[in-house]
């Protein structure tokens, strides 16, 4: 009897183990997906609210440049799929800027039609954003 006893506790721990594994590698995936969907979402979010900004609320958007004739920037609206990739939203976005505006990774000569910038700064009326900051994000991200 004391063989048989000492014969089942291996295989008890071994079932333990494996569905100890199983749940820790289910919780693993759950967890990738669910973070690329809310990364993938939150892009999308950002483009859907810009409808809804008030004017001088904070405002911040990653578009490719399509026209820059200072002091207004146009482009379209880029959502965040990655850190390193994006994809076109159908849908533009105005952008004033002036001297006071800081420029960061790169000059201003950096910004040009096909120039992907992140833009923070608040809105303003005309749907609008005063930019506060660009970042000049070109060679760093690819965009769909």
């Amino acid at each position: 009897m004391t063989a048989k006893a000492s014969g089942e506790k291996p295989n008890i721990r071994i079932l333990i183990f494996l569905l100890l594994a199983c749940a820790l590698l289910i919780v693993t995936v759950g967890w990738r997906v669910g973070s690329r969907a809310m990364r993938m979402n939150a892009g999308a979010a950002i483009t859907a609210q810009l409808d809804q900004v008030k004017p001088e609320e904070e405002v911040k958007v990653v578009i490719e440049v399509t026209s820059a004739v200072a002091p207004d920037l146009r482009g379209a609206l880029l959502d965040k799929q990655t850190e390193t990739l994006y994809r076109r939203s159908g849908r533009g976005a105005e952008i004033v800027w002036d001297a006071d505006t800081k420029i960061v990774m790169g000059k201003v000569a950096d910004i040009h039609p096909g120039a992907v910038i992140h833009v923070t700064g608040t809105a303003v009326a005309g749907k609008k954003i005063k930019a506060r900051q660009i970042v000049i994000l070109s060679g760093y991200v690819k965009v769909q």
